[in-house]
């Protein structure tokens, strides 16, 4: 069936009277079918990569989503994995629209994003 994989494993074992012992196991895997799993793991990628990339967004100079740093943080923070969340903190770094159009003033927004970012 779908998902199941039937294996049997032979095993020869020397008796201590010279002769061989035979032992057959049975091996029954049941899982996702391989399509299923691989479907999983790509939706689960394209969620990852759709958080970066709506955080890269709202950072991006031509953008014409309205937010604000609250909004910024957020976003920043249902980033998964630790690659994307370097990404994020490297287009932070680079970003004048934070200064430019929400009005963050000094370090502090960053110190957060940083904070957070060592949590994970």
């Amino acid at each position: 069936s779908v998902g199941r994989i039937e294996s049997f494993l032979l095993e020869v074992v020397n008796d201590a009277g010279g002769g061989n012992q035979y032992i057959i196991e049975n091996l029954i895997i049941n899982d996702l079918p391989l399509k299923s799993l691989n479907a999983v793991q790509s939706a689960s990628q394209n969620t990852r990569t759709m958080q970066l990339n709506l955080f890269m967004q709202l950072l991006a100079s031509d953008t014409n989503v309205p937010c604000s740093a609250a909004t910024v943080l957020a976003t920043y923070k249902r980033i998964k994995t630790l690659t994307d969340l370097g990404e994020g903190l490297e287009a932070l770094s680079k970003c004048n629209r934070l200064e430019d159009e929400m009005g963050v003033v000094g370090a502090s927004f960053h110190s957060q994003v940083v904070a957070f970012s060592k949590s994970r």
